[in-house]
């Protein structure tokens, strides 16, 4: 293999490098991700029901996890926003419906929980990121990176769901678990300002 002397690469789609260049890479991910959601917009201005449901399944939150998995929250928390505002606008338009700001926090929560699974990435970025890194199975107590996303993560929730570097290297936090967490949180929220 030959050595790269470039500090800036792509690798199995993910960046590699510098603050500037993950977040300009994650940004031009984010203006490629829109595309699908104009057709999908076409679609649910159609047929509401199976543009949600391609929305749901093609557009939304899985269209860039694997970004949100493999790059730090801090470098991908704008573009990662503003592809959740953009999804949420596929979402008004292919249902015709304007929600409101709690309406698409409660469109976010899971479909077990009754609703429509609309995930966030920028909301999930730092358990995603933690996940991945405590899936690595390597010691990364000192990243700053995953400190910051440790910091992120439990600024959200309650001091008794709070995680630290130490939890994440003795044992492996998924994803499902972290976000489980948050998505509690959430519910919880919403439910206490209803």
């Amino acid at each position: 293999m030959k050595r790269s002397s470039v500090p800036n690469i792509e690798i199995l789609g993910a960046p590699i490098g510098d603050d500037n260049f993950c977040a300009n890479f994650v940004t031009q991910k984010r203006e490629n991700a829109c595309k699908l959601l104009t057709h999908l917009e076409e679609v649910g201005a159609v047929d509401p029901q199976v543009g949600l449901l391609l929305l749901r399944q093609c557009g939304s939150f899985s269209k860039l996890v694997h970004l949100a998995r493999s790059t730090p929250p801090s470098l991908v928390a704008e573009a990662l926003k503003g592809y959740d505002d953009d999804v949420c606008q596929c979402f008004s338009e292919c249902t015709t419906i304007d929600t409101t700001d709690k309406a698409w926090l409660q469109a976010q929560l899971s479909l077990s929980r009754g609703r429509l699974g609309l995930r966030s990435l920028s909301h999930h970025s730092s358990a995603a990121y933690i996940a991945s890194l405590s899936a690595s199975g390597q010691g990364f107590t000192d990243d700053r990176h995953l400190n910051h996303s440790i910091q992120l993560y439990n600024a959200i929730l309650s001091t008794s769901d709070s995680i630290s570097a130490i939890d994440i290297t003795d044992s492996v936090h998924g994803q499902k678990v972290l976000s489980s967490k948050l998505e509690d949180h959430q519910f919880t929220e919403l439910c206490l300002h209803a």
